[in-house]
Parts: C-alpha cells; sequence; structure tokens
C-alpha cells in the first residue's frame, strides 16, 4: 500500500475494514456521537497518492472540527486536472465534487463557466453560484480561481494526517 492508514486520529480510534467492492477498503472513525468514514481505493499508486497527498497540503483547505470539506483553489487546470485524478485513483467518484468559480465581475461568469468546462469537464449542475471578489486596485486578474470540493470529513482528516507526516514519503523515497 501507497500510504499508512492512523490507529487514531485527534484522541478517537481509527478503523479499517473491507468494502462490499474487493477493490476498495472503508476507513472509519466514530467521533463526537457520529461517525464519519470513506472507501478507498487498494490500487492507488504511490506517485498518485503523495502527488495528492502534497497537492493538498500546499493548495488545500486544512483539517478542523468546523470543516469536513477537502478543497483545492487554483487558477491553473493543471492543478485542478491533478486533484480530480488524485481524487478519482482513491476511487472516489467525480460526481460528488463541487465546483466554484471565484469571478471579479458577474460580467465574466459565462466566460469563466465555458473555460473551465473545456479544462476539467465538470458538469453544469457540479458547479456551485459564482464567488465575487473585489478585483484588486493596481492588478487585474484575466484568471479564473475555480476552488474544488468534496465534502468527506474522514478523508480530510486523513490528508491532515499524511500532511502532518511528510516524512514517510521521505522514507519511501530513500529506499527508491
Amino acid at each position: 500500500m501507497a500510504f499508512t492508514i492512523p490507529s487514531v486520529f485527534q484522541n478517537y480510534p481509527v478503523h479499517i475494514e473491507t468494502s462490499q467492492d474487493p477493490g476498495m477498503f472503508v476507513v472509519w472513525q466514530k467521533v463526537n456521537g457520529g461517525m464519519r468514514l470513506v472507501s478507498i481505493s487498494r490500487s492507488i499508486s504511490r506517485i498518485g497518492f503523495w502527488s495528492g497527498v502534497l497537492l493538498y497540503v500546499t493548495e488545500g483547505t486544512k483539517f478542523s472540527k468546523a470543516n469536513s470539506n477537502v478543497e483545492i483553489a487554483n487558477a491553473r487546470p493543471e492543478v485542478q486536472r491533478l486533484f480530480l485524478a488524485f481524487l478519482e485513483e482513491m476511487g472516489l467518484p467525480r460526481y460528488r465534487v463541487r465546483a466554484r468559480i471565484q469571478l471579479h465581475s458577474l460580467a465574466e461568469k459565462r466566460r469563466a463557466q465555458s473555460y473551465w468546462d473545456g479544462e476539467i469537464g465538470l458538469p453544469h449542475g457540479q458547479y456551485n453560484k459564482p464567488m465575487l471578489s473585489k478585483p484588486s486596485e493596481s492588478h487585474r486578474r484575466t484568471t479564473f480561481t475555480l476552488r474544488l470540493r468534496l465534502n468527506n470529513s474522514m478523508l480530510c482528516a486523513l490528508l491532515s494526517y499524511w500532511g502532518d507526516h511528510l516524512e514517510m514519503l521521505k522514507e519511501l523515497l530513500d529506499h527508491l
């Protein structure tokens, strides 16, 4: 396997079970009377896994008790495609991803939607209402930032754990 699953995260035991799908396994945790879980592919490559973790560590939102979203915000299509490829390789369905475009003017909405449709190919139904931000006085941006989000608190917790344990990546690279 390309990674390790912690036995405990934030003082709560983490459990691993087989899935009904033989190509997947389930990671779950009981937290404050609720439960969070994620099904993960057994066949994710090391490079795919660590690329996704590093991308999340550098560009993603960070884990908190109030945040259950795995989220990346970036204006570069290559970054967004890599994030989508990571989620797909982890076995997470693309239809669960939501997108939100950051605009500097509502007049840009159609152009921005068309641009990102061509770059990442998510259906219109997976886009949330665009976010309007104030343009800078000194610099008018010509790119559109896209925020991709997958709502899964267990994956968010695992990415936080893996991001805090990047020495595992160094150990892996030392053995190549």
